[in-house]
């Protein structure tokens, strides 16, 4: 039966609680009901709060879908004047600005504000600002009747002061581990990602006394941050944790990243005598799906201890970092054109493919094919999953399989074809002076063939009669290709 890692009391129905290993607040999906009892995940509450608060920024930027509760809004700054909340689903509001001043004949206010394009904010300040002015009015004994027209001027006053700025300059800044409380909660999700693939305890356990202790020189003897070259994946936004065991180098590590941002790594034990062991765990956020993670790590102590020491600037990693993550935000405009060129490049590199059977396999091919060009541009990579689907299914209305089999039988009797009448123009270059006789061979070749593809095979054998017709007239009519042949008389020097 599973304990509870701090306590070590038996978990079962009455005791246990779900633990998110990468909190919920982050929107974090790996969890497990054996790791802690309730009374001591309730204890480790502040702890993955601390972490979350660290990440506020990218969670409320991103809004990333999570199992329960809503994403924190956000203050940023407005053109260095004002500051804004921002929540999660982009709307904002800002911290008003007030400045009364009392005069001779009345009083003088100044009301700074600004919202997104709205209604619902532009109400409320609006009505924050009448309410205001309605209070001066009261003040300087205003009758009611002339109230009412007062409010009213205002109201237009305040409409009409309303200025639409559409790329307003929102600034921010980040900061880790500005009150010292962020490596607590990635040793506790180290931790607790050992123990959950069900690893022996016993490796781990001078970790866990840590844990326990909230020593915080302890804590920062084990953590870092980490930021190794060509690790953590930058093609999406992803949470991931990564833990190795190394039997000979005697190292057991886990490595996090989060929104693929903020990137710590945790020496779990640094004199390690079990077996060798690399377990890894990768969730891409935007597209709401967890994914294999195949990148290696292979630190020794010295490395490890590298990074322990502080000895290594990371600044400007978190900045790169940082710009990668804000590239999945920026609104983008797709040029249709473009989108068309390489959807139809897709389908001509099916053409050239094994025969698909069936229309079920056929859209699978399509879709995964249209993912991994989308993927690999650019231009489209920022494209959501979500989004592919939709683009997929709306091609695969003018690419059809019934499209697909005419193309693709066409495509392959046209190799045939070409590939025929470069033969019997080889074997005999004076047969470009008599039309008839090369069609005559040409169509008696083209019923001997026997191709390795099935389809084809079939087909010519139902279609013979057809297509020789088409392919005599193709070979006697058609100016473009008798064009051709005047060029090859002409090459081999024949009248």
């Amino acid at each position: 039966m599973p304990k509870c890692f701090y306590c070590g009391v038996e978990l079962d129905k009455t005791n246990r609680s779900l633990e998110h290993i990468i909190p919920n607040g982050i929107a974090g999906k790996l969890s497990s009901y054996n790791l802690l009892c309730a009374k001591h995940n309730n204890k480790f509450s502040k702890i993955d709060n601390d972490l979350c608060l660290n990440l506020t920024l990218f969670t409320n930027t991103l809004n990333p879908k999570r199992e329960r509760g809503k994403n924190p809004k956000c203050k940023m700054g407005y053109n260095n004047e004002l500051i804004i909340n921002r929540l999660a689903s982009g709307e904002y509001y800002a911290d008003d600005k007030i400045l009364i001043k009392q005069t001779e004949k009345g009083a003088f206010l100044q009301f700074k504000t600004c919202f997104s394009s709205d209604d619902k904010y532009k109400k409320i300040k609006k009505d924050k600002f009448l309410e205001i002015c309605k209070n001066l009015l009261l003040q300087k004994g205003c009758q009611e009747a002339i109230l009412n027209k007062k409010l009213k001027e205002y109201s237009n006053i305040f409409e009409n002061s309303i200025k639409d700025e559409h790329n307003p300059i929102i600034n921010f800044n980040i900061s880790f581990n500005a009150k010292n409380n962020l490596f607590p909660a990635t040793l506790k999700i180290a931790i607790e990602f050992y123990l959950y693939n069900k690893l022996p305890s016993k490796h781990i356990n001078n970790a866990i006394e840590i844990l326990k202790s909230f020593d915080e020189k302890a804590i920062l003897n084990i953590c870092a941050y980490c930021y190794p070259e060509n690790f953590y994946k930058t093609d999406s936004v992803y949470h991931t944790i990564y833990l190795k065991a190394d039997s000979n180098k005697r190292v057991l590590y886990c490595c996090m990243s989060f929104y693929g941002v903020l990137n710590t790594i945790v020496l779990l034990n640094d004199n390690y005598n079990g077996d060798d062991i690399e377990y890894s765990y990768c969730y891409d956020l935007r597209n709401d799906t967890e994914i294999e993670f195949n990148n290696k790590l292979d630190f020794d102590i010295k490395m490890i201890e590298h990074f322990l020491d502080r000895n290594y600037s990371f600044n400007q990693k978190i900045v790169e970092c940082c710009n990668v993550f804000m590239q999945f935000l920026v609104k983008r405009e797709y040029k249709f054109d473009y989108l068309y060129t390489q959807i139809k490049s897709v389908y001509n590199s099916i053409l050239l493919g094994k025969f698909i059977s069936n229309e079920e396999n056929y859209a699978n091919t399509f879709y995964l094919q249209i993912t991994n060009m989308i993927k690999s541009d650019n231009e489209l990579k920022y494209i959501q999953n979500r989004f592919i689907k939709q683009i997929s299914d709306a091609c695969l209305e003018l690419y059809t399989y019934e499209q697909y089999l005419k193309d693709y039988k066409l495509d392959r009797i046209g190799h045939i074809f070409s590939k025929i009448l470069a033969i019997s123009i080889a074997e005999n270059p004076y047969i470009l002076t008599n039309m008839d006789l090369l069609a005559d061979k040409c169509c008696t070749t083209l019923n001997k063939v026997n191709t390795n593809d099935l389809c084809i095979n079939e087909y010519l054998a139902a279609n013979k009669e057809i297509i020789c017709n088409n392919l005599r007239e193709f070979i006697t009519s058609n100016n473009s290709f008798l064009q051709k042949i005047n060029y090859y008389k002409e090459l081999f020097l024949l009248k």
